[in-house]
């Protein structure tokens, strides 16, 4: 690939690298390089370096649209600040090319390869120096890591309010690595190299302690103690002169032992290093988990008892253990740990946390009383593991320990808060299931098989062990084992039992721990009966529930009293055996994947489980029919969130019914969602009718019309067009005269413009319209309207069109709803494409902002590929370019190649424009074989634009077409997307200009449904 530069200060510049692999660098100026040969990447503007600053600084976390749109305007935004910002990803992508590793999440944006940025590769590296146990591989590792800094991190934006916080961290942590390296390099006896870095040290933080305690040790292992000792003076004056303080008494310790010749200069000055009084050495490596250790040694710095929440098989104990020897040098008398799952009640618990830091019984003392003496004068952590099950006896004698013990703090797991005074919590979450539980998943089958290297497959099928097992670190260690003998494809098939399946812990486990059923037993065999009741219940939901789901649903069938439910699924909460996620505006409630399978197992074997689902199933039918009418109004970005959100809970109702043959609940089901599933897309929904219309005997009753209409339309969307009119034929025979009958005459309209039957299309549609008005349902009058609208545009009737859509556009301002809003605006625009294409790209760009607000994916794609269409007319053919890339992908994720095609036309065009012969007419033969539904203007455009073709290639126009028409439809949309992202030249030949002229017409006829 040609190497392409653009000015930096381009910020509209759009062209693709097409990179095949960059690394991305943080520590010093924002740089992107070739992973191939080292080249710079130019970022086209400090915009877009701002943007994927602040990516980067939260390498593998979402950072949401509103934080990136304050980010880069503050108060100076945009007009449209949330598309502004999508703009300026799309140029950052293409800039970067197939190398981006930028996810979009409904939250916002996410980058995706840590593993590719110079700060992540910096932190391994430390992590690998503090694990290491021999000084010579320590100083190996601090090497690597410092060797990856440039300057400062992120140098020129660091004061920037949206990376401030990670600068600092950053330099920070350089600092202490560079430190560590010097104290390492004593360790080593080399003090000259200790002492030359020390002194680069005291020049850069000139106020900082450890330095200069470095270097005096430096100079007195060298035989300079007069040196080390006027180092300590010279710091001494500066510290009193600029902030008024005094030395620590630790460093003033180590002048007088210099100065009495007492004191070896490689020794520590203060315990950096403490003996770990009760901590086990870790015979694992600790994957993960950074952001969780940071919030717990922060919240030790301002709490004296932290606890360590979570599920069983969560990780506390692990994850309190390595954030205690990360800590430890905070404590003079370093860290003990008391273990209590071996301790059967409350009695024992004053015995074994006096066992856990030395202390025997006294004469003429209690155990607690010798106990509390002996940790009177102590700085220490004390970790206290697996409290859960006798919170009655150890909470009253750690609130003892902190309230005479200045000097401990408390370091507790539970699975349940402790309920103490002066307790803080911090609730652990799964591993991150595309990093740590991957990593987590290899490094433990390695242990085992040291030759495992997962491929990209195998890659792909921990990824999905990881998800299912919901990233617990247990479940994942259990997984590993059998990973190790059978394979990671085995493990997946196998994951629908998993508790038989994880059974083979390590041998010195405790037995909770051995295997997975074990683990979740403990925890159930702790709640009350009616605690197991509703967790038992809670199952039966899929992906998570609301308060209100569950007070119905659990209460079903004689389980506890409705009343009594919000209080046990608090309960279930503290207990970690609930999810709470109360980031939306109603709370929601989730089980761990592993528990909710025990409790659906439980159901099962109880008898209970059938009368369970079916009380699920009716109340989300019910559910969805609360939703229906709101879906035409102006709540609908409400209740599409919400149905958004049970999508897991719908599925499950609609298996139940489907499998347990109650097929008129399915097909309510179905009934109530078309209007959900058709403008997004909801391709498995729309699923749901095509089944339910195949089945014997057929179904029956009053939602089998709304089900015929769904199954119609997802037959339309994949090409299937006789199917779809065949049932709008049955849709309107079987209604006859009822209201019910416009949505047979909607999807026969519908299906007559994909044929070109543009008369009997606007009939259809016209008596679909008129029978809505009558019915005063605005929303769907406005639906027929519209594609009444486009068959009188496609027929090239101008006025009337125009004339229908302003129609549209009242109907839909009576509904309210932002899906017919958005509708009436596409089609307001695509009337005046022709002769107003500046007011047509304001109402289709005003259609694409509408349908986000309510997830209506078809509306924005159709409208998209219209602006689209202008803008290959009308625009730079850079802009066109990125634009049709971001539609092909629209379309590649919905899988709807009815609208692809309409696409690739006009990626024809554009090439045609630029002068990219060869690509057109590969393109145009693709389109020749495969696109059936090419008519009117469309075609005539094309036809003309093939004579063109032929006219310029010459001999070689055949077989140019013919090898397009050889080309299998991926093929080809493969082709395109890598001849528009190439730099797109600026047209230059004249003699396309005809070919140009007059062409704005309908550009995305396949919107008329």
């Amino acid at each position: 690939m040609p190497k392409h530069s653009a000015p930096m200060g381009d910020e509209n510049d759009a062209t693709s690298l097409a990179l095949t692999g960059v690394q991305y660098r943080v520590l010093g100026p924002v740089e992107v390089h070739r992973a191939d040969d080292g080249a710079t990447v130019p970022l086209t503007s400090s915009r877009q370096r701002l943007l994927l600053a602040c990516l980067l600084a939260k390498a593998g976390h979402v950072v949401s649209t509103d934080q990136l749109v304050d980010a880069l305007w503050g108060e100076n935004l945009p007009a449209d600040p949330h598309d502004a910002l999508h703009s300026h990803i799309s140029r950052l992508r293409t800039r970067l090319g197939a190398a981006a590793a930028i996810e979009t999440t409904p939250a916002g944006y996410r980058f995706t390869a840590p593993d590719r940025l110079d700060a992540f590769r910096f932190e391994r590296f430390v992590d690998e120096a503090r694990r290491a146990g021999e000084p010579a591989v320590a100083l190996d590792a601090w090497d690597a890591a410092l060797a990856l800094w440039r300057d400062r991190a992120f140098l020129d934006l660091a004061d920037h309010p949206a990376l401030q916080t990670e600068a600092i961290r950053l330099n920070r942590l350089r600092m202490e690595a560079a430190e560590t390296r010097a104290e390492t390099l004593l360790r080593l006896d080399r003090a000259l190299d200790a002492l030359s870095a020390a002194e680069a040290l005291v020049i850069e933080e000139p106020l900082r302690e450890r330095p200069v305690e470095l270097l005096m040790r430096a100079l007195a292992a060298s035989g300079r103690s007069v040196d080390a000792v006027r180092a300590y003076r010279t710091f001494r004056l500066r510290l009193a002169e600029e902030v008024g303080l005094d030395p620590s008494p630790e460093l003033q310790a180590l002048e007088g032992e210099i100065l009495r010749h007492e004191r070896p200069g490689t020794d520590p000055v203060r315990a950096g290093h403490p003996v770990l009084v009760g901590l086990p050495v870790a015979t694992t490596s600790f994957i993960g988990r950074k952001d969780a250790i940071d919030r717990v040694i922060r919240t030790l710095r301002s709490a004296r008892l932290v606890s360590i929440t979570g599920p069983g098989g969560m990780g506390k104990t692990r994850l309190a253990l390595e954030t205690a020897n990360r800590h430890i040098d905070a404590f003079r008398d370093g860290a003990a740990l008391c273990e209590l799952g071996p301790v059967p009640d409350a009695a024992g618990v004053e015995f074994a946390l006096a066992a856990a830091v030395g202390v025997r019984q006294q004469p003429n003392c209690t155990i607690e009383q010798s106990l509390l003496e002996a940790l009177a004068s102590r700085e220490m952590l004390f970790v206290v593991d697996n409290c859960e099950h006798v919170l009655d006896g150890v909470v009253p004698r750690l609130e003892l320990i902190l309230r005479l013990c200045p000097g401990v703090r408390v370091l507790a797991t539970s699975r349940e808060r402790l309920a103490a005074e002066c307790e803080a919590v911090v609730e652990i979450p799964p591993l991150d299931l595309r990093t740590e539980a991957v990593r987590l998943l290899a490094d433990r089958v390695a242990a085992i098989r040291p030759d495992f290297s997962p491929d990209a497959a195998q890659h792909t099928v921990l990824m999905e062990i990881a998800r299912r097992l919901d990233g617990l670190p247990l479940a994942l260690e259990l997984a590993a084992a059998r990973i190790a003998t059978m394979g990671p494809l085995e493990v997946a098939r196998r994951l629908d039992d998993p508790f038989a399946l994880l059974t083979r812990g390590r041998r010195s486990a405790p037995d909770r721990h051995r295997t997975l059923r074990a683990t979740v037993e403990w925890s159930y065999a702790m709640l009350d009966e009616g605690e197991q009741q509703t967790f038992e219940r809670a199952a039966v939901f899929a992906g998570g529930f609301t308060l209100a789901a569950a007070e119905e649903v659990c209460a079903a069938g004689g389980g506890p009293a409705g009343d009594d439910i919000a209080d046990l699924i608090s309960a279930l909460a503290d207990k970690s055996m609930i999810v709470v996620d109360d980031r939306g505006p109603i709370t929601r409630y989730r089980l761990l994947e592993t528990l909710r399978q025990f409790g659906h197992d439980r159901l099962a074997e109880a008898g209970r489980l059938g009368a369970l689902e079916q009380a699920h199933a009716d109340y989300f039918v019910k559910l969805a029919w609360r939703a229906e009418p709101q879906l035409r109004g102006p709540a609908e970005p409400e209740w599409v969130r919400l149905l958004d959100v049970e999508i897991p809970n719908l599925r499950a109702a609609w298996a139940w019914a489907m499998r347990s043959r109650h097929h008129a609940v399915a097909a309510q089901l179905s009934a109530a969602l078309f209007w959900f599933a058709h403008w997004r897309m909801h391709t498995e929904v729309m699923s749901w009718a095509e089944e339910l219309v195949e089945i014997e005997p057929p179904i029956s009753g009053p939602h089998v019309v709304r089900v015929l209409t769904t199954a119609a339309a997802a037959a339309w969307r994949r090409g299937a067009l006789t199917r779809a009119r065949v049932l709008g034929e049955r849709i309107v025979d079987m209604a006859g005269d009822e209201a019910s009958a416009r949505y047979g005459w909607q999807v026969l309209g519908t299906v007559a413009v994909f044929e070109g039957r543009l008369a009997d299309a606007r009939r259809a549609l016209r008596e679909s319209a008129d029978m809505a008005r009558r019915e005063g349902d605005h929303y769907h009058t406005a639906i027929g309207l519209a594609g009444l609208a486009m068959a009188e545009s496609y027929a090239g009737e101008e006025p009337a069109a125009r004339h229908t859509a302003s129609a549209t556009r009242l109907e839909a301002l009576h509904s309210g709803a932002p899906s017919a809003l958005a509708y009436s605006a596409y089609v307001l625009g695509e009337t005046l494409t022709a002769s107003a294409p500046d007011q047509a790209l304001t109402h289709l760009d005003r259609a694409v902002a509408l349908s986000d607000t309510v997830g209506a994916h078809f509306i924005h794609g159709i409208a998209l590929v219209s602006a689209t269409s202008v803008r290959v007319r009308h625009s730079d053919p850079a802009g066109a370019a990125s634009a049709l890339l971001d539609v092909i992908g629209h379309w590649e994720l919905a899988g709807n190649w009815r609208q692809q095609w309409t696409t690739l036309r006009h990626a024809v065009e554009l090439f045609a424009r630029i002068g990219d012969d060869q690509a057109a007419a590969t393109v145009l033969g693709a389109i020749e074989a495969h696109d059936k539904n090419l008519f009117g203007a469309d075609a005539q455009r094309l036809s003309a634009l093939r004579g063109e073709l032929e006219a310029r290639l010459g001999g070689g126009a055949d077989e140019i077409l013919a090898g397009g028409r050889e080309l299998q439809p991926r093929e080809v949309v493969a082709f395109a997307r890598e001849r528009l992202a190439a730099p797109q030249p600026r047209p230059s030949d004249t003699g396309n200009r005809a070919v140009w002229a007059g062409n704005s017409s309908v550009s995305a006829r396949d919107g008329s449904g």
